[in-house]
């Protein structure tokens, strides 16, 4: 028997191949066979009449099988649902604008003002994937704001959010506001800003928008945008956790009253243009996409 005929048809053409190759070699091998030529004519003639018959009746049988097998594997494939695999949507920062709003009685027996103000808006971040960096943000911005103060009623607190974006991984706030101490009856004008890298929730200062040695010239700056503005102000340097904001053309240095000049001036703010800073920006640093 040619068995190797039967292992390329079955590695070939599979079932039906395979049962029309038995078909071929038992009709083959039956002509071969010497009990045929013992037998009567009439009786060789059924002999083979009845084998090739039956053999026919199997390959017939293997090639059906075959037919059903593949219409149910056709089938199958049609009807099973397609698994799509979606992947992630990137979580998308939003800012949301909130207020602390209290009415405070003063007990202080010299005070002279019977009940205290805290009026302080803020801001918190919305819809970042990792719920502790979001708490650890929004943390980070009540303390600096002053939401988290203690307030006695002793004093008037007031803060409105001027500004707050989000620039990339990068997060933007300024507050500007006043206190009023009830005791003493003193008051002064305040600014505030809070930059935040949003993947790690770390505070950008003003020192990591810069170069090693950006002080020298900063001050340079800021003493040419200042001297115009106010003559007799009396700024000297700016520091490592300056208060700033910037936008696509400006970085904005910002002074609480009395920082750099009188009281009268109130808040002031000194914009350098982007394209002077060039030469000592930190390349890493949120200002780099300007350049």
């Amino acid at each position: 028997m040619d068995y190797s005929l039967l292992e390329k048809l079955a590695t070939t053409t599979g079932l039906g191949g395979l049962c029309v190759g038995v078909l071929l070699i038992v009709f083959k091998e039956t002509l071969k066979a010497s009990f045929l030529t013992k037998l009567s004519g009439k009786h060789s003639f059924l002999v083979v009449k009845y084998i090739i018959l039956l053999t026919w009746i199997v390959a017939v049988m293997g090639l059906l099988a075959w037919f059903t097998l593949q219409a149910l594997s056709i089938q199958q494939t049609q009807s099973s649902p397609v698994t799509t695999i979606t992947a992630p949507a990137h979580s998308k920062p939003k800012i949301e604008l909130q207020r602390l709003s209290r009415q405070l009685k003063d007990h202080n027996p010299d005070t002279i003002v019977s009940e205290a103000t805290i009026d302080i808006e803020y801001v918190v971040i919305t819809g970042l994937s990792d719920p502790i960096l979001e708490r650890k943000i929004n943390s980070y911005i009540t303390d600096k704001i002053g939401v988290n103060e203690k307030f006695d009623g002793s004093e008037d607190h007031e803060m409105k959010i001027t500004k707050a974006d989000i620039e990339g991984d990068f997060l933007n706030v300024v507050a500007e506001g006043y206190f009023f101490g009830h005791g003493a009856g003193s008051a002064a004008n305040r600014v505030i800003s809070v930059n935040l890298n949003l993947k790690t929730g770390e505070p950008v200062e003003f020192k990591d928008l810069f170069r090693s040695g950006y002080t020298k010239p900063i001050n340079k700056l800021t003493v040419s945008r200042l001297s115009a503005q106010i003559p007799d102000h009396w700024f000297e340097t700016v520091t490592d956790d300056q208060c700033y904001y910037f936008d696509s053309s400006y970085l904005n240095l910002c002074f609480s009253e009395y920082g750099v000049a009188a009281g009268a001036y109130g808040n002031v703010t000194v914009s350098i243009k982007i394209e002077d800073l060039r030469g000592f920006v930190n390349l890493n640093g949120p200002l780099a996409f300007a350049f």
